[in-house]
């Protein structure tokens, strides 16, 4: 853990570094102009704007055109212009002093997508000038691409379309500067791993000539179609993409107005995330627009509530509606993800097969949406044996095996429900599966899955269960993660019937602060985990959101056959208490899974605490250090716990 702290340290600051020495060259390139006139004044009527702002050479200050400039240099040059004026552009280069209108603000995004996604590289969001300005990152990737993504998808018919400047911002070179624009992205992930479609004006194409190109992220980098012609650094383009319906679908590309690419569109009618993206070094992108213009289709007849885009996985297999099935093929492991993300649900499909041997299978709590052999869960059907009805989980590794009879040409409808540990497996309507499970994934995306066959799924659904709220407590409103602490496996909670569910590790913080003297009590039933011999919970106090103050926590453990424990956090060493360091204070007593106990913590003249465990005194406790302000919460440190009747009294008697 040390050593892969280190390694994060040390990228984390090569990153820094690469963002200094990009503002470093930014600054340098103009300081290239001198304040001495050299040769004649130039026209620069017919250069746009943004040419200016971002071309090297130019010492350059926006002011909006409602702002008075108080004063000008007296050898001032005003460029010629008409029509409105959104900024004006300030400049010198050579040693003269230019003033040109321009037409559209130069400091103000101009886009229709209001929620962003950066899903790779770097944004200079306090530097630009421009829109967006994207940074690729050439320390952490060899490919030297970055992608700045919308959060919503388009729909299959639309035009996206930007205004951008490529720089070559570092030493100048001779590699490929790419910027352009991203669709069709089945996933806010990497389109590299992810695939996708994309439109890009290149400095350096196939055969080494610049042009744009229409291409596709697949495994061989599918190049649709190039047209070439001079694209350089430091130059305003204006990009346009579109697709148009059937009979004719097709996709068509516009540069400067020019359409230069208009071919037949090979997979008409997909949803997908748009965006723009960058290779090599850094682009600047303005008057982003995308406008949906709805579907050609026809309802489908597949009777789903999953939204698209869907991720195929892999890409040869065959996953297609027929009528209202949608049929799914593989040759070996064949997945088909849906966009819909969720912690808990209930889950169901009719799945039939038309052979044997056949395996289907519903997957929830996808960790990553285009790898889920990575991290998921699943519950399937399969005619092997005999018949099974299968729990198990990616990578793979079997949970729960039930025997009970499959065979082809029959319906079987499978539904799972799935709340925090707690999992219930239905097939024909009978109850094959109760079972908590492990809190390995805590929440993910919804998909199908088929193993070396073909099934037929109909009447997909994931709807949310019925939760009745049932967590008795006097702390106020808004509780929230504390995920300063242990933000790589972020603690969940939600109300169940039965109580308010934690899962995985952090702290859960009601708004209710920490008074001078105080009785904390919750009942708690610490759930069994397969995945985790132990479980540990309990409450903590004095404790800030996102920060370092020093606050308590009482636990309660199944370790040693049952313990309370108080820690003080942070710990002696300025870091996260560990179960297994030194706690202030710890006395035994048993403790059981899926038992449940009243723990109790008194705190009162500031220098003593005591804790009871269902009325029994176990710690006695006397402080040498001071505690203050901060809120009451809930604990987790390892598995899952239920928490009711959580309650403060205050003051004492």
């Amino acid at each position: 853990m040390k050593s892969m702290r280190s390694v994060l340290v040390i990228a984390v600051g090569l990153i820094v570094i690469v963002g200094a020495l990009y503002v470093g060259f930014r600054n340098q390139n103009a300081d290239e102009a001198t304040d001495v006139p050299t040769g004649k004044p130039l026209d620069f009527s017919q250069h746009r704007c943004e040419e200016i702002l971002y071309g090297r050479g130019y010492r350059t200050k926006i002011i909006a055109p409602d702002n008075e400039i108080e004063s000008r240099p007296i050898n001032q040059i005003r460029v010629p212009s008409s029509g409105p004026v959104g900024s004006i552009l300030l400049f010198d280069y050579q040693g003269y002093n230019y003033e040109k209108a321009c037409p559209d603000p130069l400091n103000v995004a101009d886009t229709n997508i209001d929620q962003w996604q950066l899903v790779k590289g770097q944004l200079y969001e306090n530097l630009h000038k421009m829109g967006i300005e994207l940074f690729s990152d050439p320390i952490t990737d060899e490919l030297y691409t970055g992608f700045y993504l919308a959060e919503r998808t388009h729909e299959p018919l639309f035009t996206l379309e930007t205004k951008l400047v490529m720089q070559d911002k570092m030493d100048k070179d001779t590699n490929e500067h790419a910027a352009g624009l991203m669709f069709r992205v089945p996933a806010l992930a990497i389109p590299e791993r992810a695939t996708g479609y994309g439109v890009a004006l290149t400095t350096k194409g196939p055969d080494n000539q610049s042009g744009v190109k229409l291409f596709k992220y697949d495994p061989a980098n599918t190049v649709i179609q190039f047209v070439p012609f001079e694209v350089s650094t430091e130059r305003l383009y204006q990009l346009k993409v579109a697709v148009s319906p059937a009979p004719d679908p097709r996709i068509k590309v516009w540069v400067d107005d020019r359409l230069l690419i208009d071919v037949a569109d090979p997979e008409p009618n997909i949803v997908g995330y748009a965006g723009v993206m960058v290779s090599n070094e850094v682009a600047h992108f303005d008057h982003m627009y995308l406008h949906n213009q709805g579907s050609p289709l026809a309802a489908s007849a597949l009777n789903t509530n999953l939204p698209a885009p869907w991720v195929k996985l892999p890409l040869s297999d065959s996953w297609l509606e027929a009528g209202d099935s949608l049929r799914g093929s593989g040759q070996d492991d064949s997945f088909y993800i849906s966009d819909s993300k969720t912690a808990n649900g209930q889950l169901s499909a009719d799945i039939r097969f038309d052979d044997q041997p056949a395996t289907a299978a519903l997957l929830f709590r996808v960790k990553d949406k285009i790898a889920p052999t990575n991290g998921s869960y699943a519950v399937g059907i399969s005619t092997e044996n005999g018949g099974e009805l299968k729990l198990f989980k990616f990578p793979y590794q079997p949970i729960k095996i039930v025997k009970t009879s499959i065979l082809p040409d029959l319906p079987y409808t499978l539904q799972i429900e799935f709340i925090g540990p707690y999992l219930k497996v239905l097939l024909n309507g009978q109850m094959l599966i109760d079972y908590t499970m492990d809190s390995t994934y805590i929440e993910g995306f919804v998909g199908l899955n088929v193993y070396r066959s073909t099934a037929s799924l109909q009447n997909i659904q994931l709807t949310q269960p019925q939760l009745i709220e049932n967590f008795a407590t006097n702390l106020a409103e808004p509780w929230q993660v504390s995920d300063l602490l242990w933000p790589v496996n972020a603690l969940t909670a939600q109300k169940i019937k039965r109580g308010l569910l934690v899962s995985a590790i952090g702290f859960y913080l009601s708004n209710t602060e920490t008074p001078n003297e105080f009785m904390f009590e919750s009942d708690i039933m610490l759930v069994a985990d397969p995945a985790l011999e132990q479980a540990t919970a309990g409450l903590v106090m004095f404790h800030r959101y996102n920060a370092s103050n020093r606050s308590l926590i009482a636990y309660m453990s199944t370790n040693n056959g049952g313990e309370l424990s108080l820690f003080e956090y942070p710990d002696g060493k300025g870091g996260s208490p560990r179960y297994s360091n030194a706690p202030l204070a710890r006395c035994k007593l048993p403790i059981y899974k899926d038992v449940v106990y009243k723990l109790n913590v008194s705190y009162k003249d500031a220098d003593q605490i005591t804790i009871l465990l269902d009325g029994q005194a176990c710690i006695n406790h006397p402080l040498t250090a001071s505690y203050s302000g901060g809120y009451f919460g809930l604990a987790m440190h390892e598995g899952n716990a239920l928490f009711n009747n959580t309650v403060v009294l205050t003051p004492l008697n």
